[in-house]
């Protein structure tokens, strides 16, 4: 699985001369794309769901290199742009997962899921991840 852009890789990478042509060709074939799937009613579902990721994944790092860009526009400091958008995607994580446990409530999913399986070893990983990083801010503080 892929991360979005974060303020290295954009420090680090040129972006090709025509990387504006190109994501006005892409967003003009999306908008086909779109026509596509709204008069469409058999796609292949792993396609579709590996589409959906790449998409997905695609908008969350336009929207990271978008904010990057505009705060170096207006000087403003990356780093304080990467914590907000880590916020945002804590904020959104948070949604979601009231949004899950509401339909929990009405409609169990099986336990037995792949889907489900991997969800869990997703929250067993993030939260072992806030954990650790609690343990080293908490270390910080005391030797300070």
């Amino acid at each position: 699985m892929r991360t979005t852009a974060t303020k290295k890789t954009i420090a680090t990478k040129k972006a090709p001369k025509d990387i504006s042509a190109r994501l006005n060709r892409v967003s003009g074939e999306l908008r086909k794309l779109d026509d596509l799937l709204k008069a469409e009613t058999t796609v292949d579902p792993s396609t579709l769901n590996e589409f959906r990721y790449e998409l997905d994944t695609a908008r969350l790092t336009a929207w990271t290199v978008s904010e990057l860009l505009n705060a170096r526009r207006v000087g403003r400091n990356s780093d304080a742009v990467l914590t907000f958008l880590a916020g945002e995607r804590v904020r959104r994580i948070q949604q979601m997962v009231r949004a899950l446990c509401d339909e929990f409530e009405h409609k169990p999913v099986p336990a037995d899921s792949t889907d489900i399986r991997s969800l869990v070893q997703s929250l067993n990983t993030l939260q072992e991840r806030i954990e650790a990083q609690a343990r080293q801010e908490l270390q910080g503080r005391q030797l300070a």
